[in-house]
């Protein structure tokens, strides 16, 4: 396993917590405190709206956020507290790419997981046994590219797809 040293994961202190534009790009570079995952998920809910996204495609976007960093805490990092994670969020006029690295375990998710869809794939029973194949009904794409040490997963999301959580009234 590799070293979970927060301090030598990234070249940054464990307490790190930064939310900014830059270049056009939405950056946060935080710790894996679950306390964290609120604050950014708003903030890429907020640069999805100003790329033009409709309210609900925004909050789909932001739960898969949510999920995608919860597992990073949970699995990546054994929900070891004050290890990095980066995200990086780029819009185009057509969709937004959302990228997310941490430095942890660098396990692929299983397998069962990234191929079967939400109606067909089998129910697991512990708390957040869904939240990847929720990620992968939600967005168009989802890629992990395993790295020395952790991991970068992509997510993308285009503007023309019809949202999945349909809204009466």
């Amino acid at each position: 396993m590799p070293s979970l040293d927060p301090s030598t994961a990234s070249g940054r202190s464990a307490t790190h917590f930064d939310i900014r534009r830059e270049g056009g790009n939405l950056i946060a570079e935080f710790n894996s405190d679950p306390a964290h995952i609120r604050t950014v998920r708003q903030a890429v809910e907020e640069f999805c709206r100003e790329a033009g996204f409709d309210e609900v495609s925004c909050h789909e976007i932001g739960f898969a956020v949510n999920e995608a960093v919860a597992n990073i805490i949970r699995h990546a990092y054994h929900s070891i507290g004050q290890m990095p994670i980066d995200l990086k969020v780029r819009k185009s006029a057509s969709e937004i790419e959302i990228e997310l690295r941490d430095w942890g375990s660098g396990r692929m998710p299983p397998s069962e997981k990234l191929s079967c869809s939400l109606s067909e794939c089998p129910v697991d029973p512990s708390p957040g046994g869904l939240g990847l194949v929720c990620m992968r009904a939600l967005m168009d794409e989802l890629t992990f590219e395993p790295r020395q040490p952790g991991m970068v997963l992509r997510m993308r999301r285009s503007k023309d797809r019809r949202p999945y959580i349909r809204v009466s009234g």
